[in-house]
């Protein structure tokens, strides 16, 4: 192997005309301490060796030179063979994949909402009752004589009735923060249109009357048809729930309030005295009542959302109403046999409750 300082290399005519030159980075190795040369700090060792007999001496420094240029050489090669070797040894290392964290979730951190739909529904109407009674004054050819009055109660006995209905919604739901788990509150508004109705029907009475015979009686109040109805309903559900990739889940409870009402048809009023049927109120009449009444719901859904600012809602609510009593009149004046006329009032009451389980789906939008 030949090497060189690089002042000697700089320095050579004829250094083009070497054969086997190394023709690649210059590169110098310091002056090697010949015999004579021996730079100070050298330990004694050393420097015997240096200092030795002509032959012995002059073989250990041809060896030491030959030594030290040798690892000089192999230092200079394995660096540039390390410096070739590193970007190869770069390039041979996987490249680390990329952070995937979970799936955005389509749910918004908090939304207004607003929706249409329908709901098919099932109401039980409970504990129902009818009230009817009548109050009158007996005279005859213009001249009082007498008193009477009469009462009693059915129960109409319904069934339990479905229907279809449309049914809208609004309302706002909120993430807790940094939380999976929301909270919210909904208005929803269900046309029910659900009616029980049953006839024709007759409300049993026992009564009595007072005058030169006084004597007590029974009879019936019987029309041709008694309904009982809920229509409009309204009810306002906070709920807490939790959220998923697409969609959430909620439960919730609130009041409600509903349209009740109730209609009695076709009214007549009949007494049996002494064994003869009479015609109390003649002519039928009509009478009906609505109000509103407050009650509960429960209920229980999920959301699925077709993107973030439209989603479906699948929710299943179970509706009580308070029991309310609605009362009804209407006078009557009638002449029954015998030449005796009866004027008075045919009044009574309805009252009830139902209750509504419905299955309601909607498409939403949110803002």
């Amino acid at each position: 192997m030949w090497c060189a300082r690089q002042s000697d290399r700089l320095t050579d005519p004829d250094r083009n005309k070497r054969p086997g030159e190394f023709r690649g980075v210059l590169f110098s190795i310091p002056p090697f301490p010949l015999r004579n040369d021996i730079p100070p700090g050298l330990p004694q060792r050393h420097r015997a060796r240096i200092k030795g007999s002509d032959s012995g001496g002059q073989m250990t420094t041809g060896l030491h030179k030959i030594g030290h240029r040798t690892v000089a050489v192999i230092a200079i090669m394995a660096a540039v063979a390390g410096f070739a070797d590193g970007p190869a040894r770069a390039a041979d290392v996987p490249a680390a994949a990329p952070a995937t964290g979970a799936p955005e979730s389509l749910v918004p951190a908090s939304a207004f909402f607003i929706g249409a739909g329908g709901a098919l529904n099932a109401t039980r109407f409970t504990d129902q009752n009818l009230y009817a009674q009548g109050v009158s004054t007996i005279s005859q050819n213009g001249v009082p004589i007498g008193a009477g009055y009469a009462g009693g109660n059915v129960d109409p006995g319904f069934d339990t009735e479905y229907s279809v209905s449309a049914a809208a919604q609004l309302g706002y739901f909120q993430h807790f923060q940094a939380s999976d788990w929301l909270w919210g509150v909904k208005l929803t508004y269900n046309y029910l249109g659900t009616e029980a109705e049953t006839g024709p029907i007759a409300v049993p009475q026992s009564g009595a009357f007072t005058g030169p015979s006084s004597a007590s009686f029974t009879g019936n109040v019987v029309g041709g048809s008694y309904s009982s109805r809920v229509d409009n309903q309204f009810s306002l559900v906070p709920f807490i729930g939790r959220s998923f990739e697409k969609g959430f889940i909620y439960l919730g409870a609130g009041p409600t309030l509903s349209r009740v009402q109730y209609d009695f048809n076709n009214v007549v009023g009949f007494a049996d005295i002494n064994g003869v049927h009479y015609d109390i109120t003649g002519a039928p009449s009509d009478f009906s009542s609505k109000d509103w009444v407050v009650g509960g719901e429960v209920i229980v859904g999920a959301t699925y959302f077709l993107s973030q600012n439209w989603f479906l809602d699948l929710s299943y609510s179970y509706t009580v109403t308070g029991n309310i009593s609605k009362g009804y009149s209407g006078p009557f004046s009638t002449t029954a046999r015998g030449g005796f006329e009866d004027v008075g009032i045919l009044s009574g009451n309805f009252s009830g409750a139902s209750s509504t389980q419905s299955i309601m789906v909607s498409i939403n939008r949110a803002f």
